[in-house]
């Protein structure tokens, strides 16, 4: 009985490690001939884990590996892949509702470990909270069921740019205005690459291509405009043998009498004629990504804006005093406690004093660039130590009962011998 007892607490305490350090899957030395395969795939989620699918399409062309996953994207957002602080390439192959299936470009040793995926984690009623998820892929479970691979067109290469910009997903300004396009940079790895743009005008299924002067934009008709970044690097190559590349697309739309999403006043009499204002949401993104990780102790419900002033002749304007900006509530965020901070470029936040003012969050400061405006508090979240510690505790419960049955009926059958 004792060595019973042993042996199943020296199983239970090895289930507890493998909670502790992510899943655990055997890798067969496979010989991969190109085609489809179907796999098994595990990740290390400690709830949750149905929002990635337990079974993925595996593809080998030219030496190439393509893995294409599903997520329950209503749960999981802003999904990335880094490796070695590269992004990897990817192709979104399919989206049905809640769902979305992201085709991967991997080597044989990429997939061949745990493959370290971030996301934004999204409970009900919060803001995503940045999670660290290891997907494992079982290489011996894999299962051919083609000689050949999809035709998806250009793939991806295994690394892409990753492009860094202030410039939010959409904005909206008057008809007849001017829009300043931000800059913006790349980078991959430790590597510099060329970023281009491009802007149209949308009209029905068709991309007019539009002029701009000095990165300014003049919005001549109602409707949609679109700024596409693209930034190249000859480090890594498609499928077609082309220099690998990321697109980043920002919407402009143009209408009249529209309700602004930032204002400003330039109480200290400091700013220049003719300047603007620009403002625009920042929902995904390295800058999104940023803000998300440093508002992990402070608040699960906030969102991310770019503000920032440009004079007459599309130049950033840099704040030598202080002026008071606005941006619009939120409506879910009324009645609510508030706080506001400023995130620089080195990541680090700084809270504003803030105030509610007729449908407006007002605070004034002398920088202009990322604002954070939250509902603060942070939701307790069970890290995946905790859940080992309470399994070990449950097991320690378990034996201490178990031994305790065994004393008692050991007492029993020598009190029988007695009588």
């Amino acid at each position: 009985m004792k060595n019973t007892i042993i042996c199943g607490l020296v199983g239970i305490i090895l289930l507890c490690g493998s909670i502790c350090t992510g899943s655990i899957s055997v890798y067969a030395d496979n010989d991969f001939n190109e085609g489809t395969y179907t796999v098994s795939v595990s990740n290390d989620m400690p709830m949750g884990k149905n929002n990635i699918s337990d079974t993925a399409l595996l593809e080998k062309q030219n030496g190439v590996y393509y893995l294409s996953l599903t997520f329950n994207v209503a749960k999981l957002d802003d999904i990335r892949l880094e490796i070695d602080d590269k992004t990897v390439g990817r192709q979104i192959t399919e989206e049905n509702g809640d769902t979305a299936t992201y085709c991967y470009t991997l080597s044989e040793s990429n997939i061949s470990s745990p493959l370290p995926f971030v996301a934004d984690v999204v409970p009900m009623g919060q803001s995503g909270l940045n999670s660290e998820i290891k997907v494992t892929v079982d290489l011996s479970s894999a299962e051919k069921t083609s000689d050949t691979v999809a035709n998806r067109g250009e793939r991806p290469a295994e690394f892409v740019p990753t492009l860094l910009t202030n410039a939010g997903g959409e904005y909206v300004l008057e008809t007849g205005t001017t829009f300043t396009i931000p800059s913006a940079t790349a980078v991959l790895g430790g590597e510099s690459c060329e970023v281009t743009f491009s802007a149209y005008y949308v009209s029905g299924d068709e991309l007019q291509s539009v002029e701009s002067e000095n990165n300014q934009l003049y919005l001549a008709k109602k409707g949609e405009y679109r700024i596409v970044y693209r930034a190249n690097s000859p480090l890594y190559k498609t499928s077609a043998g082309n220099d690998t590349y990321t697109e980043y697309i920002v919407k402009v739309i143009s209408d009249t009498g529209v309700s602004p999403l930032a204002k400003f006043e330039d109480i200290k009499d400091i700013l220049p004629e003719e300047t603007t204002l620009q403002a625009s949401r920042i929902t995904s993104g390295t800058l999104y990504n940023t803000a998300a990780e440093r508002m992990k102790t402070v608040s699960d419900h906030y969102e991310v804006f770019d503000v920032n002033l440009y004079d007459a002749g599309g130049n950033t304007i840099k704040l030598s005093d202080t002026v008071r900006i606005g941006i619009s509530e939120n409506s879910e965020y009324v009645g609510e406690e508030i706080e506001v901070y400023y995130l620089n470029e080195s990541g680090m936040l700084g809270k504003l004093t803030c105030a509610e003012l007729n449908g407006y969050i007002e605070f004034e400061t002398d920088r202009l660039g990322t604002f954070i405006v939250c509902i603060p508090g942070v939701a307790f979240v069970m890290p995946m130590w905790g859940y080992a510690v309470i399994l070990v505790a449950c097991v320690l419960v378990v034996a201490a009962a178990v031994t305790v049955t065994v004393i008692l009926v050991r007492r029993k059958k020598k009190a029988k011998k007695v009588a």
